[in-house]
Formats: structure tokens, sequence, C-alpha cells
């Protein structure tokens, strides 16, 4: 959440240092690197069968959150491909969460952590819905990143 909330903090800003938004990119793509590993551990312990489409769209949004921090340098603060990948990657988090939450993974039962992650992310994506808006509002355009 405290990515999304920089990311959109520093496109309302007008300024394009995204020094701040890589800091904690980086930490968030750290403690993903390693959440990868333990699932990875899981499954292959645990024999677990992997669905195809849930296999793809959870890579791709590991590979977004592990490349992003190092794609930040090279972009402008309101480039189309900050909402793309909070958006993507929000909507992989909730649907995950709702997944564990309704039964949908092997071996995991819901926990309050479950609804708490999703409150999180459900947050910090409008918290970011909400600045992009604004931001269009202020500069009287469209609100489409260039």
């Amino acid at each position: 959440m405290l990515v999304m909330v920089l990311a959109g903090l520093e496109l309302r800003s007008g300024r394009n240092d995204l020094h701040r938004v890589r800091g904690a990119a980086l930490a968030f793509a750290l403690m993903h690197f390693i959440h990868l590993g333990l699932l990875i551990m899981n499954v292959l312990e645990n024999g677990i069968v992997l669905v195809p489409y849930r296999l793809v769209g959870g890579a791709l949004a590991y590979a977004m959150i592990l490349v992003y921090p190092f794609m930040i340098g090279r972009l402008h603060a309101r480039s189309w491909v900050h909402p793309v990948f909070f958006l993507y990657v929000g909507a992989i988090m909730i649907i995950t969460f709702l997944s564990q939450i309704n039964g949908g993974f092997e071996g995991v039962n819901a926990s309050w952590v479950h609804y708490a992650g999703s409150a999180t992310v459900l947050v910090g994506l409008a918290l970011f819905g909400l600045v992009f808006v604004r931001h269009r509002d202020l500069k009287g355009g469209s609100g489409l990143p260039r």
C-alpha cells in the first residue's frame, strides 16, 4: 500500500522524482522475492497441483513486482506503466485473498490476515486512484498518463 500511496503523491506533485517510490518498491520486491521462494518450496514439498490460469496470472504479477523497481528510473512520473502496474498487481492480490477466504487454495484456511490484506490493498488502490483523478482534475487534462 505504501508504494501505491507514494506513487500517487509523486504523480500529483508533478515532480519527476520517484526516488521514494523506488525505495519502497525495492523493499516490496524483496519481500515478494522471499515470498515467492517460500511459495515454490511449499508447492514442491506438498505436491500442490497448480491451476494453469492462476499460475500465469500470478507469475506475471510476480514478474512485474520484481522488475518495477528497476524500471522506475527510466519512467516519467505520469507514465502509463504506473497505473497498469498498480491496478494489475492490486487486482491479483485481491483475487488471491478472496480465493483464500473462499477456500480456493488447497491447505489454506481463511483468517483475519486475508481480510486485512484485502482491505489494505483496496485502500491503497483507492488512494492511488483518488490522487490520480484529483491530479487529472487539477491539470484539466484527460487523466490519462503520457
